[in-house]
C-alpha cells in the first residue's frame, strides 16, 4: 500500500499535542506498567498506551495497535522468549521519544525547523517513529500522524486525572483496562471513557497450515523415534537485509540444537513474510538430516509451539516449555560474536539508517531529504563468563594460556580441583551419567526437606489443584485472584514482606506464588490446557506416594530450579547465565568452605577466580565497581533465592539496610545432595577477605 505523506497542517497538530504532552511530564507519576487505551477514530482499532520515563532514560510515549501489539507489549515486560537485543525491533508499536537535539537525524532536525519547534532542555525534542516485528523502524504516515495526535491529547488527559485519582484505572494488572473512546458530536469528536478487556490474538492462523501428509508418513516409517531432545527456536538475525526501494528486515531465523550435546542440526533463515509458513516443514527438514525423531523438542515461545504443533502432534512428539535454552543460547551467542568482531551487527534500531528516502512530497514541507545518518556504532559483547572449548584451551587467571590436552585433563586449584573438562561437562551437561563430575544422591534427610518451606508450599499447591481437578486460568493465562488469595491465606509463598503489605490482585503480584506455579509446571507436575491449569499423572502420582517420594520430589524441584526457570527474568541484573548454569560449582564451594558462617563475598571472590570473564557483564558505574555488582547479583541470585529456598544454607543479615551483607552457612542437606565422583581436595588456606 502506497504510504502518503503527511500534510503540513497534520504536523502542525502533532507538534502542539508532542509539546504540551512534554511539559506536563507525566512520566513523573506514571510508569510502563500504567496501561491505558484509545480508539482510533479512523479504524476503531485499540491503541494500547504506555508512558515512557521513570528509568530516566527514554521519556516519551508508546501505543501498540490490537491484540498483536498488545501481545509484542507483554512479551517485552515479561521478557517471554525475547532476546533483549531483539526487543526493540520485536515490537508493534507507535513509538514517540523525546530526544537531545544533538542525537535528532537530519529528517527529526529539519521537520522540527520547519513546525517553529523550540525545546528547551534536555530530553525536549520529539522523534516519532513506526515499529512492526521484524523490519527497520519507519518514519510515521499521515494516518499515524493523525493518529499520535490523538493519542497525546487523549494522554494528557488521563495522565492528569490519574495524578489526582490512582482509582482511574480499574485494577493493578491487564485483565481490565481504561480506554478513550470517540463518538461522533456536533461535527467533532467527543471522547468518553470506557472500561474494556483486552484483546487476545488468535491463534487459529497456525492451523490452516498445509502439511505433506505423504511425507509424514514416510517419517514415520524410515526414521526411528530417538531418546534424543532437541531444542527448536527462532530468533531475529544478527543484521538487517536492505534492498533498494524497499524497507529493511532482519530475517528469522530458526534454530536445531541437540540439549545433550549442543551440537547443532541445522539453522534456517526466512523472511518476515513466510517464517510463519516455512518453520512448521523444517521440522521435517531437521529430523531428516538427523536421521532421526527426537523423543520430546524444547521451546520457549508459545508462538515456536503453535508453529511447531501441525507437525510434531502428528509425530507423538510432545513440545514442552524451558526458560533455558542452554544449547540455543551458546550457538546464537557465538553466532553474535563472529558477526560483531566483523562489524555485521547492527545495534539501537532506533539509531539505524531508515529504509527508504521519504519521497519527493515531503520537500514541500522540508528544505533536505529525509534519510537517517546516524548508525550506532556500538560492538558491545555478551559472554557468558567461561570459554567457548574449555577442553581446547584455557586461560587462566593470570593470563598464560595451556594447550588443551594438558588443560582440559589437570585438575586446577581454581575449580577446588576439577578439571576444565569437567567443569565442561558440570556448566552445559550437569546430568550426563558418563561426563557429568557429579551425581545427585537419591537418598536425603526427610526430616531437612519437610522443614522447608518452599517445599511444603508446593505440596499445599498441588493438594488444592488435585481437589479442583482442573483451575480456569485469567485471559492472561495467570492463576486467578480468588486462588492466589486462598493460596496466601494458607501461607504458601509468603515468606515476602512486601505480600504482607499490600493486597494480592494477580499471581504477579505473589511471587512466592509465581515461583511455584512456574517450578512445578516445569517439573512436569503440572500442565496448562485449554485456558486451565491441572496436575499430570506425574504430579498426581507425586503426591499420592507423599512421603515416601519426598526425596524424589525434592530433587526434581532443585533439578528444575537449577536449570530451567530463568533466574534472571525477575530482577534487574544483567543475565550472565554461567552464575546459574555453574551453581553446582557454588555448592562445591558451599560444601569445602561452608562449616564456618561466612560472607557471599568470601564465595562471589571465589567464583570470580573461577570465572575471571564474567566481569564483562557488569560494568562499574557511578554507584559501584565491578566485584560490588557481581557480588549483589551472585548474593540475591544464588544465595538469597536459590539456596535459601531449597534448604541448602542458613542465612543471617548483618549491618543497616544501606550497607546490609549476607552471611550463610550450609546445611546437612548441602553435603547430601551433590556427590562428586572425585572427592573434594583437602581446604586451602584461603581467608575471606571480610574478616573470617
Amino acid at each position: 500500500m502506497e504510504k502518503i505523506i503527511p500534510t503540513t497542517g497534520e504536523w502542525r497538530k502533532f507538534y502542539v499535542a508532542a509539546s504540551k504532552f512534554r511539559q506536563i511530564e507525566c512520566w513523573n507519576w506514571m510508569n510502563v506498567d500504567d496501561l491505558f487505551c484509545v480508539r482510533d477514530p479512523a479504524t476503531g482499532e485499540l491503541n494500547y498506551c504506555c508512558v515512557l520515563g521513570e528509568s530516566g532514560t527514554i521519556f516519551g510515549i508508546a501505543a501498540y495497535p490490537g491484540a498483536e501489539g498488545f501481545h509484542s507489549y507483554l512479551r517485552i515486560q515479561f521478557n517471554e522468549g525475547i532476546e533483549m537485543r531483539d526487543a526493540g525491533i520485536q515490537q508493534k508499536c507507535l513509538f514517540l521519544s523525546f530526544e537531545d537535539r544533538e542525537y535528532l537525524t537530519k529528517f527529526d532536525n529539519d521537520l522540527a525547523k520547519k513546525m517553529l519547534y523550540k525545546g528547551k532542555g534536555s530530553h525536549a525534542w520529539p522523534q516519532f517513529r513506526s515499529y512492526i516485528p521484524a523490519y527497520l523502524p519507519d518514519y510515521p504516515d499521515s494516518r499515524q500522524v493523525v493518529l499520535m495526535t490523538h493519542i497525546l491529547e487523549q494522554a494528557i488527559d488521563v495522565a492528569l486525572r490519574f495524578r489526582d485519582d490512582r482509582s482511574l484505572f480499574p485494577s493493578d494488572g491487564w485483565d481490565s483496562l481504561l480506554a478513550r473512546i470517540p463518538v461522533k458530536a456536533g461535527g467533532g469528536l467527543e471522547w468518553r471513557d470506557e472500561i474494556i478487556e483486552p484483546d487476545i490474538m488468535d491463534k487459529s492462523l497456525f492451523d490452516d497450515i498445509h502439511i505433506d501428509e505423504l511425507r509424514l508418513a514416510k517419517l514415520k516409517r524410515e526414521y526411528k523415534k530417538s531418546r534424543a531432545v532437541w531444542e527448536i527456536e527462532y530468533f531475529l538475525g544478527p543484521g538487517a537485509i536492505v534492498e533498494k526501494g524497499k524497507r529493511g528486515y532482519y530475517p528469522y531465523l530458526l534454530m536445531c540444537v541437540e540439549a545433550e550435546t549442543g551440537y547443532v542440526i541445522a539453522l534456517w533463515l526466512a523472511t518476515p513474510e513466510t517464517y510463519q509458513d516455512e518453520f512448521p516443514h523444517r521440522l521435517m527438514d531437521f529430523i531428516e538430516k538427523a536421521g532421526e525423531i527426537p523423543s520430546r523438542i524444547l521451546t520457549s515461545r508459545e508462538e515456536t509451539q503453535d508453529m511447531l504443533n501441525p507437525v510434531a502432534e502428528k509425530l507423538n512428539v510432545p513440545i514442552d516449555f524451558t526458560q533455558e535454552l542452554n544449547g540455543i543460547r551458546a550457538a546464537a551467542d557465538s553466532m553474535f560474536e563472529y558477526f560483531e568482531e566483523h562489524g555485521s551487527v547492527d545495534s539501537d534500531p532506533r539509531e539505524m539508517d531508515l529504509w527508504e528516502d521519504y519521497g519527493s512530497e515531503i520537500r514541500d514541507i522540508m528544505s533536505a531529504g529525509s534519510k537517517d545518518q546516524d548508525p550506532s556504532k556500538d560492538t558491545s559483547k555478551n559472554s557468558d563468563g567461561f570459554p567457548e572449548d574449555v577442553g581446547e584451551i584455557y586461560e587462566q587467571p593470570g593470563g598464560s594460556k595451556i594447550p588443551g590436552e594438558v588443560a582440559g585433563q589437570t585438575p586446577l586449584p581454581v575449580f577446588l580441583g576439577l578439571t576444565p573438562r569437567e567443569m565442561g561437562s558440570l556448566i552445559n551437561i550437569p546430568f550426563d551419567e558418563q561426563y557429568s563430575p557429579f551425581t545427585l544422591n537419591p537418598v536425603l534427610d526427610g526430616k531437612s526437606i519437610r522443614e522447608l518451606k518452599l517445599f511444603n508450599d508446593i505440596v499445599i499447591y498441588l493438594g488444592k489443584l488435585g481437589e479442583i481437578e482442573s483451575l480456569p486460568l485469567t485471559k492472561m493465562g495467570n492463576l486467578p485472584r480468588k486462588f492466589c488469595r486462598e493460596m496466601k491465606t494458607l501461607g504458601v509463598g509468603g515468606d515476602d514482606p512486601w505480600i504482607e503489605m499490600k493486597k494480592v490482585f494477580n499471581e504477579k503480584d505473589f511471587y512466592g506464588l509465581h515461583l511455584i506455579n512456574n517450578l512445578t509446571r516445569l517439573s512436569g507436575l503440572t500442565r496448562k490446557e485449554r485456558g486451565k491449569i491441572m496436575l499430570t499423572r506425574r504430579g498426581k502420582n507425586q503426591l499420592k506416594a507423599l512421603p515416601a517420594s519426598i526425596c524424589e520430589l525434592y530433587t526434581l524441584v532443585v533439578k528444575t530450579y537449577a536449570t530451567r526457570y530463568n533466574w534472571s527474568y525477575e530482577d534487574n541484573y544483567p543475565v550472565a547465565g554461567i552464575i546459574q548454569r555453574s551453581v553446582w560449582f557454588t555448592i562445591r564451594l558451599l560444601q569445602q568452605y561452608g562449616s564456618l558462617e561466612r560472607d557471599t563475598a568470601f564465595y562471589g571472590d571465589l567464583f570470580l577466580r573461577a570465572f575471571p570473564s564474567v566481569r564483562e557483564e557488569f560494568p562499574m558505574n557511578y554507584y559501584h565497581s565491578t566485584e560490588e555488582y557481581f557480588r549483589d547479583c551472585y548474593t540475591y541470585r544464588v544465595f538469597s533465592r536459590f539456596l535459601h529456598d531449597t534448604g541448602l544454607i542458613k542465612t543471617r543479615e548483618i549491618g543497616d539496610k544501606y550497607r546490609k551483607r549476607v552471611r550463610v552457612e550450609k546445611t546437612r542437606l548441602a553435603d547430601e545432595l551433590v556427590i562428586w565422583k572425585r572427592p573434594l581436595p583437602s581446604p586451602d588456606p584461603i581467608r575471606n577477605s571480610l574478616g573470617d
